[in-house]
């Protein structure tokens, strides 16, 4: 059969791949058919995926008490969801306070390639991740400082306690 002469690893790659460059096919198809709606259908799909995320993490019983442990396994759900092309590292891994810069987004690059709007991934991003954290762990919530799809160099994200929120 064709699928034995690819490997497990390269199945995945290709199907997460897949996966990262949908998004902005949508966008550049239906945006303007849909118009205003498509943004909240979009963020609701988002958060479908969000709690699809928590069913991942509780399936291989990923660690979740900490900031620390949330961004580990956030970063892993998002590679293995959005693909191996994703580059980041833990620049602070607290119990309380984890930062994490992403120099390479699978989401943008994808994005990129299909010449749809990087700006858009902003959107996506925030309508996941920020969802993703607080169902991983209700008691911390997740802070955009910088982000790639806007401009900045790379994206540093944070998770934080919901009870530090006004003080960062």
């Amino acid at each position: 059969m064709n699928q034995d002469l690819l490997s497990d690893a390269q199945k995945w790659q290709i199907a997460a791949e897949l996966s990262a460059t949908l998004p902005a096919i949508y966008d550049r198809l239906f945006r303007s058919a849909v118009g205003n709606s498509f943004d909240r259908l979009e963020m609701s799909v988002w958060l479908v995926v969000a709690e699809r995320a928590v069913e991942v993490a509780s399936m291989f019983n990923l660690k979740r008490a900490t900031a620390a442990e949330i961004a580990e396994t956030l970063m892993t759900i998002v590679t293995i969801f959005f693909g191996p092309r994703i580059r980041y590292e833990h620049l602070t891994s607290r119990k309380d306070l984890a930062v994490i810069l992403i120099r390479d987004c699978s989401l943008l690059e994808c994005a990129e390639e299909v010449c749809a709007s990087p700006a858009q991934c902003s959107a996506r991003c925030l309508a996941f991740m920020i969802p993703a954290v607080q169902r991983l762990n209700p008691a911390f919530t997740l802070r955009f400082v910088r982000a790639r799809c806007l401009g900045d160099r790379g994206c540093e994200v944070k998770v934080i306690p919901v009870s530090t929120v006004g003080e960062v």
